[in-house]
């Protein structure tokens, strides 16, 4: 007698990771403009959203980048984690794919800092 089945049928429809397309951007200067976080970060791919997160205390501003694809997502975050320094910054960019990707990293889904 099988004790477990083999594999459960209800798993297979769930999707075993959403792909990121989703970023955030910490150390931000609190003066960011959306037009500065898309100039720079166009050059990974399609930046579908931008998010700039209002009434940050200082040396704390953060946003979320949403691009078209995962990779797109995945390069800017490689090319640009403790890299990328905005004029008035006090310290390089944190940037890290979102832990909160909404519904599959779509735009339009609430943001939330996690």
């Amino acid at each position: 007698m099988e004790r477990w089945p083999a594999r459960c049928s209800h798993l297979d429809q769930v999707p075993r990771r959403v792909m990121a397309r989703k970023i955030f951007v910490g150390s931000l200067p609190q003066n960011i403009s959306e037009d500065e976080l898309r100039h720079e970060f166009d050059a990974f791919g399609d930046v579908e959203e931008v998010f700039i997160k209002d009434n940050c205390p200082p040396g704390k501003q953060w946003a979320f980048i949403t691009y078209g694809t995962s990779d797109e997502a995945l390069a800017a975050k490689e090319a640009c984690d403790r890299k990328l320094v905005f004029p008035e910054s006090e310290r390089p960019c944190d940037v890290m794919l979102a832990k909160n990707q909404g519904i599959g990293g779509s735009p339009g889904a609430t943001p939330e800092a996690s």
